[in-house]
């Protein structure tokens, strides 16, 4: 039968020949019967194409934490909110820690998000963008190592109203918004969908876009 369990003076060890990789090893101590049931386990996982090689190599190259973390230097420089990356994928990873990838299912980002909610206190929309970025890092992952996407939970989004005033008070904030910052504007109609107001001058205008700004204040 293929593999065996080997003793030397270290104790038992398990070494089981894998075609075009290196052959799965593991050290068991004195305990006999952890290693043929580690050597039959293995033997099992082949007989059912279950046996990926890569699950027992040092460093746990499958690890989430790993995986992440390549993902990570990967879009380092492809994405323009690099740090909002980073801190979504964070928080799974002080979550998942460095589980193997393979063994992260629904339940498992269901728990996720409930935790971080919970935790934080955060929108379901910021939610909502965490899940995105775990999406986004499992397609990845599924396609680069060739590993099953988990089934990912839905997460419903409560998008708040914004607050609307009347022509006079958008009147009253634009010669406010004029002294504060010392800006010229010029109002100009908008049909009754709102109020134009173009940035002539200032360095708020410069800042923004070093071109005149327009800015649209919805009428209720």
């Amino acid at each position: 039968m293929k593999g065996g369990v080997y003793k030397d003076t270290k104790g038992y060890r398990v070494k089981y020949p894998v075609k075009g990789s290196k052959p799965i090893q593991k050290r068991f101590g004195q305990d006999l019967f952890a290693a043929e049931r580690f050597l039959n386990g293995l033997r099992w996982k082949e007989d059912n194409n279950e046996l990926d090689p890569r699950d027992y190599q040092a460093g746990n190259p499958m690890g989430f934490t790993n995986i992440s973390n390549a993902y990570l230097k990967l879009r380092k420089n492809q994405v323009r909110c690099f740090r909002l990356l980073e801190h979504h994928i964070e928080d799974a990873q002080n979550f998942f820690g460095n589980k193997n990838i393979k063994h992260i299912q629904y339940a498992d980002l269901e728990d996720l998000f409930i935790q971080i909610q919970a935790s934080r206190s955060l929108t379901s929309k910021t939610i909502y963008n965490i899940r995105t970025t775990l999406h986004a890092l499992f397609v990845w992952a599924a396609k680069k190592f060739k590993i099953d996407m988990p089934e990912f939970p839905s997460i419903k989004v409560n998008l708040g109203w914004r607050a609307t005033v009347d022509k006079t008070t958008q009147r009253l904030l634009s010669i406010k918004f004029e002294r504060s910052h010392g800006m010229l504007t010029q109002r100009s109609g908008w049909g009754s969908s709102g109020l134009a107001l173009i940035m002539k001058s200032g360095p708020l205008s410069w800042f923004m876009s070093r071109k005149k700004t327009l800015i649209i204040i919805p009428a209720p």
